[in-house]
């Protein structure tokens, strides 16, 4: 058994506005239980558990394996050497 920060690292959500982005193929993940909308940059790439932070979604566990921007949310991604 090791501690979660041996193995993962855990992050914040960066903030945006769909009004202030440019439409692309990268989901943005921003808490709900469904993709709010396309974009095109990430800030997350690879094995993404994501959880949403607030609202009647606050929770909710998410799995990606993908480029992703996860904005209102936090998760854990796989600790690189």
């Amino acid at each position: 058994m090791l501690p979660l920060n041996k193995v993962a690292n855990v992050f914040k959500g960066e903030y945006i506005t769909k009004k202030n982005t440019v439409k692309g193929d990268i989901p943005v993940i921003l808490g709900g239980q469904e993709l709010a909308y396309y974009i095109d940059k990430f800030n997350h790439d690879g094995e993404i558990v994501a959880v949403a932070r607030s609202g009647a979604s606050a929770g909710f566990v998410s799995y990606w394996n993908q480029k992703i921007y996860i904005t209102d949310g936090f998760g854990y991604e796989e600790k690189v050497n």
